[in-house]
């Protein structure tokens, strides 16, 4: 008796989901939903299959889907622009940088150049005068 019960509902529950998405498969049925002319007389002023009415508001449309489509683009390119000045001032930064350390380090190799021969002149002077002293010592 259970099973019977059981396979009764189910196949009620069935039957009804199926009605019922036939039902909503047939649409409105409402007919004032088409532009006017679209089936009565001859279609006098159609460039296509549809009204001039729909037409025009597909091409606004796609002319507002380009203008997006450029504005996009447009901005796309002012961004790559902005990043690739970013990038020459980062590069030109960079090349100073290392143009003041080679200046640095040149001006540091000089001056080791000059204490090197101010030294070598200090020693020089020094043996001049313990020779003098020598010298002066034997006379």
């Amino acid at each position: 008796m259970d099973k019977r019960l059981i396979r009764l509902i189910f196949i009620a529950f069935l039957s009804i989901t199926i009605a019922s998405t036939l039902a909503l498969a047939q649409g409105k049925g409402n007919e004032k939903e088409r532009p006017p002319g679209w089936e009565q007389g001859e279609k006098t002023g159609w460039e296509s299959d549809e009204p001039p009415g729909l037409s025009k508001d597909k091409q606004k449309k796609h002319k507002n889907k380009k203008s997006r489509k450029n504005k996009e683009v447009r901005e796309e390119v002012e961004v790559d622009q902005e990043i690739n000045s970013k990038d020459d001032a980062i590069e030109e930064e960079i090349e100073v940088k290392a143009d003041q350390n080679e200046i640095g380090d040149a001006l540091e190799e000089q001056d080791g150049e000059e204490r090197e021969s101010e030294q070598k002149e200090k020693k020089n002077k020094a043996k001049h005068k313990s020779k003098k002293s020598k010298k002066g010592g034997k006379k």
